[in-house]
């Protein structure tokens, strides 16, 4: 189902709209910025713009790889704002991929950039000589620590000491934080927004239910018209 037309879907049809966050990031990785130029894009990402493609969503913005409570500063941003005039004025190419709604949202951040004096552009993946990479981005298995994990091992993305820290940890969370606030410091990767997932969902299915990854157990679901003996 389109995430635009969630609300207007449930509003027709009720409960037969199902949603879920699921553990799943879209972002921009910054591989060949220098540091205050990674800090400002990672300050003045569009989430909210981007986060109202899913309005039905609250708190669909991001700003942590870990945590979905984290709040924006107004204060952080407007410091990045008025830094941007002391910045090279460089043109930063970010690759995007061809799934349209993905462009779409790709687009939303270009808009928000461009329009306090950033210098981006969107080139269709793959390209050479990126300076960035926006895509969404999936955890593995339904853990906590999976997208740091698909972050650190997979792209080479943040710490991989206290990545491998967190994962030896009997009790990961303050070892997550630290993984994630030493992320945020290197601006090297930009949550923008979870992923949400939609589906109209028969009345008649029983046992339907989604995980964390957007997976359903088929094996689990019955029908009320199919189950009824002769």
């Amino acid at each position: 189902m389109p995430l635009g037309d969630i609300a207007a879907t449930r509003a027709r049809f009720g409960d037969v709209v199902r949603s879920q966050t699921l553990l799943a990031l879209d972002g921009v990785a910054l591989r060949r910025l220098r540091p205050d130029l990674r800090r400002v894009y990672w300050d003045t990402a569009g989430r909210g713009d981007y986060a109202e493609l899913v309005a039905e969503s609250r708190g669909a913005a991001a700003l942590s790889v870990i945590s979905r409570t984290e709040k924006a500063s107004p204060r952080a941003y407007r410091k990045a704002v008025t830094s941007i005039p002391t910045l090279p004025r460089v043109l930063v190419r970010i690759g995007v991929p061809p799934d349209p709604t993905l462009r779409y949202g790709a687009r939303l951040l270009y808009a928000q950039w461009r329009d306090i004096g950033l210098g981006p552009q969107l080139v269709t993946e793959p390209a050479p000589a990126l300076d960035g990479s926006f895509g969404r981005r999936f955890a593995a298995y339904p853990q906590q620590e999976a997208l740091p994990a698909g972050l650190t091992l997979g792209e080479g993305i943040g710490s991989r000491d206290l990545l491998l820290r967190a994962l030896g940890a009997s009790s990961q969370s303050s070892a997550l934080d630290r993984y994630d606030d030493d992320l945020r410091s290197s601006a090297r990767f930009v949550p923008v927004a979870w992923v949400v997932d939609a589906r109209l969902v028969s009345p008649r299915l029983r046992g339907w239910r989604e995980d964390a990854l957007g997976d359903v157990d088929y094996a689990a679901v019955r029908s009320l018209a199919s189950s009824r003996r002769p």
